[in-house]
């Protein structure tokens, strides 16, 4: 089954005026292009530009020439308005060539918010290209400029310098800032939020000479570099482009040929990248646990077949017909071995991270149907814009991603209007999250009274055996020897009572404490007499089978039981530990409860009686209040789950 594709992004802004190099920007347009489908050919790429005369239309030309490119025109206004400011009829004609092809689309962007005091015609326009450049330098995977590298920073708004500029710094002047404030396109930056520089890539047209091909620089900063147009350079050069590209890998997307005939929903489209995404995510948290899982089998067998190689001497019977002082040592290698393999292939395969940042993307795409579904589809009410803030290195891509999948929901879906849905959108979600949210509760409380019980149980039954080692060694043996004779008769029936008391208890559903008490399971504490009265004696009276001739067989099996006995306690923590069950259930039964005030509270609302346009902004307080918190409780989760790597932890 294919997943939904997420596109790369090229956005590009360029000069009007190419100094008479249009061959020469058309060529080494070409090679960038063709190099971008090298390094990423999995990904779609949709060329987003203002279709302006110069550059932007020479760069669409070029895309609609490569196969699998599609062309966004994102127009600054009115096309009408638009067309009327090319030079003349040749430059119409090629408008209307690139837009007649079914490969491109036009979208045209809000007009601005009026500014007080009103502003001139002048003015008005070219604060429609500044915000088409910040669209694009904020949205753009990747921002290709075309223009002198030794251009500075103009005072003109829209220009393609400014562009760059605040790609590459993060950071706009106050005109700038204005236009963000009245913009209904571009989201507003959070004040904390520190500012986040992202390359992009230079087309230089003071390049020496007139070559056939200009140079391709990577601006970092301010700073100008050489790009390599190899498909290694520019994966490391374009990591955004890069996160992109191992989606489609990983959903089996299938590139479209042209824009879709009838128009998308955007919360149908949104539900189309959960469904992939999960599918990706399900696929990486099952072989994950199963590693967990068995790297704690690994440890297990190791610690138990050590300490067999180390007690179990040629008069032991059957470790002498298995030749096991021969192999045992050989073996313990090889488990270890086989350990650290195994974490190699973990590590390259990076099943934890992906099934933690898919996720976490499905969670803020979940968010944001919600608030869609509210009613709330303004700019300022983007999830990713909430996620993550201040994140860096591999947090700071989950939240590129996140953005990524809603910039183009946006261009590519019919967002609801302000007033879809808005009353009986929440009556769906919010049962079915505290249902969910329940059921998990509920389900992580009984996998931790399993490991309390297995855990903790363990624990005391060693502790039980190394009583009765204690008295093993402080009366000679006299002690323990006495207490196995006088109990072999009923030995076997002592432990069928056991067992069907556990089963008993099982049966009942009493597993240990509620979810969150400390407190030990009773069945727990019971092993410490069981190790000492039962497992004891009956590990004395099979040392005197297994090996009749071993001098202190008795005390020898019951080392190696009560070490075995502790690894299996330290094996089962250290899954639980790894996949954060405790952390997971706290986080669900809290989300839970407040899944189920939000219900009450929007109840409250109903009852009220209140008009239909107040009710509906009291539920959409309600429904936003939800999502912030369902993001920092998804949040804090990821970042919890980081801090636990597969690894075992060693030291201490």
């Amino acid at each position: 089954m294919s997943g939904e594709p997420l596109p790369i992004l090229v956005g590009l802004s360029g000069k009007r005026d190419l100094r008479q190099r249009d061959a020469a920007v058309r060529a080494t347009l070409g090679t960038l292009l063709a190099a971008i489908d090298g390094a990423f050919p999995l990904a779609p790429k949709v060329l987003v530009t203002g279709l302006a005369e110069g550059a932007d239309m020479l760069a669409a030309e070029v895309a609609l020439s490569r196969p699998g490119w599609r062309v966004l025109g994102l127009l600054a206004f009115a096309e009408a308005d638009f067309l009327n400011r090319f030079e003349n009829d040749a430059a119409r004609a090629r408008f209307a060539a690139i837009t007649a092809d079914p490969r491109t689309r036009r979208v045209t962007l809000a007009p601005l918010a009026a500014a007080e005091p009103p502003l001139s015609a002048d003015r008005i326009r070219q604060e429609a290209y500044e915000q088409l450049g910040l669209w694009l330098a904020e949205n753009s995977t990747i921002l290709i400029g075309v223009l002198p590298a030794t251009e500075p920073v103009g005072t003109r708004l829209g220009g393609t310098s400014r562009v760059l500029a605040r790609r590459c710094d993060g950071e706009g002047d106050a005109a700038a800032r204005s236009v963000v404030r009245r913009s209904a396109e571009l989201a507003p930056h959070a004040p904390l939020d520190p500012v986040e520089p992202r390359p992009a890539c230079l087309i230089d047209l003071c390049a020496p000479g007139y070559e056939e091909r200009l140079s391709v620089l990577v601006r970092r900063k301010g700073r100008d570099a050489p790009l390599g147009l190899d498909a290694a350079a520019m994966r490391v050069a374009l990591p955004e482009a890069l996160a992109i590209e191992a989606y489609n890998l990983r959903a089996g997307t299938r590139a479209p040929a042209d824009w879709p005939a009838e128009a998308v929903a955007a919360d149908a489209l949104a539900g189309r990248f959960r469904q992939t995404l999960s599918a990706v995510q399900g696929r990486c948290q099952a072989a994950w646990k199963r590693s967990v899982m068995a790297l704690a089998l690994l440890f297990f067998l190791a610690v138990t077949l050590l300490e067999a190689f180390a007690k179990f001497g040629p008069d032991w019977p059957f470790a002498d017909a298995l030749g096991l002082p021969h192999w045992g040592g050989a073996g313990y290698a090889a488990l270890v071995l086989a350990g650290l393999a195994l974490y190699a292939v973990v590590e390259r395969m990076r099943w934890q991270r992906i099934h933690q940042d898919y996720r976490a993307v499905n969670e803020v795409l979940r968010v944001q149907r919600a608030w869609w579904a509210a009613g709330l589809s303004d700019i300022g009410m983007r999830a990713d814009l909430l996620y993550l803030q201040g994140a860096v290195g591999a947090l700071r891509t989950v939240r590129r991603g996140a953005a990524a999948m809603l910039t183009w929901i946006r261009l590519a879906a019919d967002l609801p209007t302000e007033n879809a849905a808005a009353v009986d959108g929440p009556k769906g979600w919010i049962p079915e999250q505290r249902r969910y949210f329940l059921h998990r509760a509920e389900q992580r409380e009984r996998d931790l009274a399993r490991i309390r019980i297995a855990s903790w149980g363990a624990f005391h039954l060693a502790l039980g055996l190394g009583l009765w080692l204690a008295a093993y060694g402080l009366t000679g043996g006299a002690f323990p020897g006495g207490l196995a004779k006088a109990l072999a008769p009923m030995i076997w029936g002592l432990w069928a009572v056991c067992a069907f008391g556990a089963l008993v208890w099982v049966v009942q559903g009493r597993l240990g404490a509620p979810h969150g008490e400390p407190r030990l399971s009773p069945i727990a504490l019971t092993m410490v007499p069981a190790g000492l009265l039962l497992l004891g004696p009956t590990l004395y009276l099979l040392a005197g089978w297994l090996a009749p001739g071993a001098m202190a067989s008795g005390k020898t099996l019951a080392l190696v039981s009560l070490v075995v006995l502790l690894a299996f306690a330290g094996g089962i923590r250290f899954v639980s530990e790894k996949l954060v069950w405790e952390a997971e259930g706290h986080a669900y039964a809290e989300a839970h409860a407040r899944f189920a005030q939000a219900e009450r509270e929007l109840e409250r609302i109903t009852a009220e009686g209140l008009d239909a346009k107040a009710a509906r902004l009291r539920r959409q307080a309600v429904v936003a209040e939800l999502g912030r918190r369902a993001l920092a409780e998804n949040e804090a989760w990821l970042r919890a789950h980081r801090e636990r790597p597969v690894e075992p932890v060693v030291g201490g």
